[in-house]
């Protein structure tokens, strides 16, 4: 996700995740940021503190935060950059508590959630906030999932969402995107092709549409890689 292009990366996912539609939420993903002062990894906010995980300054001091509706923002940790962090936000209207998660961290606020977006986006807020960096398997469950299943999808990553999931699809119809990772020996002469495998966790009955572009790391675009 590269917030310098012209209108920003993100992805728009057709899954209505309001409090009417689901009062227990569990969200989440893994994210590695070149930034560490600000981008919006999953939201569907509408401007009030609606369902949303993001680099934020307003709890407290700037890092990993999610939003709590009556309860503002909630965190924070500092972000690593450059380095994947595990990121769950947990969501129950009825209890009126949220729960964020930043690898072994753990914030809790009271808060409820007013209506935001129909749908979810990833990558960006609806308002904005473009993230700069790259996201993995991403996972929403319709349900409040405790700490000890936290752990499980933490460590055992897709495996562990699978099996949480019942070998279903959390919320019944949202499949999820994975983008294998790869590695191959450059050379000197001739050029070699990196095969990324991109993966749709079961068929949909909507169109998925996934934006991506090459960002430089290891390899420099131009003289490593085209």
């Amino acid at each position: 996700f590269d917030p310098t292009d012209t209108i920003g990366d993100f992805i728009t996912v057709p899954v209505d995740i309001n409090p009417s539609v689901r009062p227990q939420l569990t969200m989440g993903l893994w994210a590695r940021s070149n930034s560490a002062t600000g981008g919006t990894v999953l939201s569907h906010d509408s401007g009030g503190f609606d369902r949303t995980i993001d680099i934020d300054f307003r709890g407290g001091g700037t890092g990993w935060s999610a939003f709590s509706g009556t309860g503002g923002v909630l965190g924070f940790e500092p972000v690593q950059v450059g380095e994947w962090t595990f990121l769950a936000a947990v969501y129950d209207q009825a209890a009126a508590t949220v729960t964020l998660y930043v690898d072994d961290n753990v914030f809790t606020e009271t808060g409820t959630l007013g209506a935001g977006n129909t749908s979810l986006r990833i990558g960006s807020n609806p308002l904005g906030d473009f993230f700069n960096g790259s996201i993995d398997n991403v996972f929403i469950f319709g349900s409040a999932l405790g700490a000890g299943q936290i752990a499980e999808i933490r460590r055992d990553q897709s495996a562990g969402i699978l099996r949480i999931g019942g070998g279903e699809l959390p919320c019944g119809s949202l499949p999820t995107v994975s983008i294998d990772l790869t590695a191959v020996t450059e050379g000197n002469s001739g050029s070699t092709d990196a095969i990324f495998n991109v993966r749709l966790s079961s068929a949909s009955a909507q169109s998925v549409v996934v934006n991506y572009q090459t960002q430089n790391g290891t390899a420099t675009a131009g003289p490593d890689y085209v």
